[in-house]
């Protein structure tokens, strides 16, 4: 199945920001494998049912729109060709700076966009205020404040969705750079459908992109734009992309003090220390040896052992059984006693063995797992 359509939102972000985590929330397991033209990579693709778009796209994360790995590739190839209609950028409230970055990448495209200030809880336990209504009026967009895991914010975020808008602000680039852009957008063919975004990847020095190019380009505009970029790369000591990469960082964090503060980490109690503490090697290592070795004690001296003779020596063995054995010696059929009070009789071994020995062992190991 070939994948196009204006009417998909493309989730977007870093790595690690939670983007897999809204997409199941929304689609569940109605999702599908789809397949760019071609050999191209596969998408994952599920039911979205807003207003302007019918269809969520799950992508991969990575750092930079200039990334050279196949994942950045893969969404650059999808915003180039016009196969989504719209952009929901995941942000990592702990890590804004590199989300803002990205987000003025992603402005070179022009198509509407959403944004989702996920792991907010865990931007406020580090002491870092993020003010949402102002990252929105910064953006130009609605921005929703979420917590992926537990589903807080995915529905606000999903009535949002129809209200994507293109971002108000735009990449600042060096003069020259920003020149030879235009000349780009001028020399390469209209029918990309997304021209400024191919000719700020062109720009960029990117080998995908220069493929992208030649599929709609005729000779001469090929060589026109080779002549461009060379004299864009002559003389510099850095490659442009890392140019280009540095422009956005430096730019993010000034947008970034505009929007977010660092305070006093609110109180952590004895718990959430614990937790923290638990997920670190330093400290993780020795609490798991002391945890283990409690669930070892617990099920296995007090459960498995102190448990099952208690339950099976002085409950079955001194009250229960010489009860029963009273009651079987009443019955005239031998078979029938031996049936159920024999060395391997239904009484003797089916409910001692169930509910003095297994019991037990189950109740204290699925407690101490709980």
């Amino acid at each position: 199945m070939n994948f196009q359509s204006s009417d998909s939102l493309l989730l977007v972000g870093n790595l690690k920001v939670g983007k897999s985590t809204i997409f199941s929330w929304y689609t569940g397991r109605r999702r599908q494998s789809v397949r760019l033209a071609g050999k191209g990579p596969e998408l994952i693709v599920g039911p979205l049912g807003v207003e302007k778009f019918t269809r969520i796209v799950d992508a991969p994360g990575f750092n930079s729109l200039l990334d050279r790995s196949e994942d950045a590739n893969k969404v650059r190839q999808l915003l180039i060709e016009g196969r989504v209609g719209g952009i929901c950028l995941v942000l990592d409230a702990k890590n804004l700076r590199r989300g803002i970055s990205l987000a003025l990448e992603l402005s070179r495209f022009g198509l509407p966009m959403v944004a989702a200030l996920n792991m907010s809880d865990e931007g406020r336990q580090r002491g870092l205020e993020v003010n949402t209504e102002a990252l929105a009026d910064l953006l130009g967009i609605p921005v929703v404040a979420t917590v992926a895991s537990e589903g807080r914010g995915l529905r606000q975020l999903r009535r949002v969705m129809s209200s994507a808008r293109p971002l108000r602000i735009k990449l600042n680039l060096p003069a020259d750079i920003e020149n030879a852009i235009l000349e780009l957008e001028n020399t390469a063919p209209k029918r990309v459908p997304y021209t400024q975004g191919l000719t700020f990847t062109l720009a960029a020095g990117l080998p995908s992109s220069q493929k992208q190019l030649a599929l709609s380009a005729n000779r001469e505009q090929r060589r026109q734009v080779e002549e461009i970029l060379a004299q864009l790369s002559s003389g510099r000591a850095e490659p442009i992309d890392i140019v280009i990469a540095e422009a956005s960082l430096s730019q993010s964090d000034s947008l970034w003090a505009r929007v977010a503060q660092l305070k006093a980490p609110p109180r952590v109690d004895w718990l959430a220390k614990l937790g923290k503490w638990s997920r670190v090697p330093l400290t993780g290592i020795p609490i798991a040896m002391v945890v283990l070795t409690a669930v070892y004690l617990f099920v296995g001296s007090f459960g498995a052992t102190y448990l099952v003779d208690l339950i099976e020596g002085r409950f079955f063995g001194e009250l229960v059984l010489p009860i029963i054995d009273g009651w079987v010696e009443n019955i005239p059929w031998t078979w029938v006693q031996e049936m159920l009070m024999g060395q391997f009789g239904l009484l003797r071994v089916g409910l001692v063995l169930s509910v003095a020995i297994v019991m037990p062992v189950l109740a204290t190991f699925f407690f101490a797992f709980a």
